[in-house]
This record gives C-alpha cells, sequence and structure tokens, in this order.
C-alpha cells in the first residue's frame, strides 16, 4: 500500500490477518471503523517524491508520475525511471496483454508506454536477491 503525501510517500505493508482476527473477536470499535485500525499496516520505507498520479500493476511493482513529470516504477523499495511524460498526464491504466501503461491529459489525449512484466518480476527477484528466481522466469 502506499500513502501520498504532499511532499513524500510511505510504502506500507498491510496485514488482513490481523484485521480479519479482530473483526472476528468482535473486538472492533465503531470509532476503528471510522478512523481505521493502524495496527494492521507496517512501515516499510519512506521515500521523497510527490505523487501526481500512481497504481499499483503487480502485487510487487507501483507505477507513478512524480511532480516533475517523470514515470517511475517502485520495486524491492527502489524507485526505478521508466521515462517522461508531461506534468499534467496522469495514469489511466495498464494492460497487462499488451504490456501497456496508458497515460491521459487533460486534452482526452491517450499516451502508451510498454511496460514489461517479466522486466519487473526478473527486476524484483534481483533486487532481493534470489538470482535462482530470477534465471527461471
Amino acid at each position: 500500500m502506499v500513502l501520498g503525501l504532499e511532499e513524500n510517500f510511505y510504502l506500507l505493508e498491510f496485514h488482513a490477518e490481523i484485521l480479519e482476527k479482530l473483526m472476528a473477536n468482535g473486538t472492533l470499535s465503531p470509532e476503528d471503523a471510522e478512523d481505521g485500525f493502524e495496527e494492521a499496516f507496517t512501515f516499510v520505507e519512506e521515500f521523497t517524491e510527490t505523487i501526481n498520479s500512481g497504481q499499483w500493476i503487480s502485487h510487487n511493482c507501483f507505477v507513478f508520475i512524480n511532480n516533475r513529470g517523470n514515470i517511475n516504477y517502485l520495486i524491492g523499495n527502489r524507485i526505478i525511471k521508466l521515462g517522461n511524460a508531461d506534468k499534467k498526464q496522469h495514469i489511466l491504466g495498464y494492460n497487462g496483454k499488451q504490456s501497456r501503461l496508458y497515460l491521459i491529459d487533460k486534452s482526452l489525449n491517450i499516451y502508451a508506454h510498454r511496460l514489461l512484466l517479466s522486466v519487473i518480476d526478473f527486476q524484483d527477484a534481483i533486487l532481493n536477491g534470489d538470482p535462482q528466481k530470477a534465471l527461471s522466469l
């Protein structure tokens, strides 16, 4: 999970089993339901980037456009630059069948960038220190 603020963003890990356990026990108060339950999240990393638009395209890859118009993706707690976009573009979505990341601007022009999940998975395996997994991809 990513929590974006004005000048930075946080990578958080969500623990559904903790929340499910509390819900099953009936120990969640109405305040918890409204405010959230922060014990279900674990802080992973803080990044000094401003996210204008972002989307998870796989369980280990978050793609975003920062305030300078760079298209970046986050894997293995590392930010890797994919390309450049106009500052006014936003992520429309990702199509895995076409391996394309689609962006849109305020004039409704659509732009596509190639982004292969096989490359993302390979990079993730290398960054996590698992060369055997990387070789098997």
